[in-house]
């Protein structure tokens, strides 16, 4: 009777701690997650952002230039350090080309990710599922059996469905982790673009101004 007592506490700590530490890491991951989302959303809204004004600086730069070619046309040909003042500009254009372009790129790549965060989610759950009911099997908690057998085929078939969805969390994760690093490098790419177009447009405007008002 007290062999049978001492199994039963063992079983209960064992379920508690189980429990308690599936508890703990639920809500750290989900705190993680979170965290990894927000990071995601808001890298992408600026990016958005970076895409509109970039189409925006295209549109009123080209009327821009409309106006200088119509009233300061040689003032476009003078040079800044070697290099005529338009070269800017059109330096500029193709900066703001690949803001739009890596900025597109981003929001795509980012689609691929989700894709294989999910996956990678959905089976990581489904091996949680079943080390949770192979633990329980271990300290001895009745396991219904459909199949018949015994608890050691319960196991043995158990731990063979654990080993495949480790394999295809490793597999998704590699996925997850290779669209992450493209979608983080095209990112960045199209924030530096976004902030060297914006400078030589700058650069562009003082340059002409100042040549305007010398006139």
């Amino acid at each position: 009777m007290e062999v049978f007592i001492a199994i039963m506490i063992n079983q209960l700590i064992a379920k508690k701690r189980h429990d308690a530490a599936a508890e703990a890491l639920g809500k750290s991951a989900e705190s993680f997650n979170k965290a990894q989302v927000d990071l995601i959303e808001t890298g992408l809204y600026v990016v958005e952002k970076m895409v509109l004004y970039s189409a925006g600086s295209i549109s009123l730069s080209i009327t821009f230039l409309g106006y200088l070619l119509g009233h300061y046309e040689l003032l476009l040909a003078e040079k800044f350090l070697s290099v005529p003042i338009y070269y800017i500009l059109y330096l500029s254009w193709a900066l703001s080309a690949i803001t739009i372009v890596t900025g597109i790129l981003a929001k795509s790549f980012d689609a691929y990710y989700r894709y294989y965060v999910a996956v990678s989610d959905y089976f990581t759950a489904n091996k949680q599922q079943e080390e949770k009911v192979r633990d329980l099997a271990n300290v001895g908690v009745p396991i219904f059996l459909e199949k018949g057998g015994t608890i050691d085929d319960f196991l043995q078939e158990t731990t063979g469905r654990v080993d495949r969805y480790s394999k295809k969390i490793a597999k998704y994760k590699k996925q997850e982790a290779f669209w992450f690093k493209l979608k983080m490098w095209i990112l960045n790419s199209a924030i530096i673009s976004f902030v060297f177009e914006i400078l030589l447009l700058v650069l562009f405007a003082i340059l002409i101004t100042n040549r305007i008002i010398t006139v």
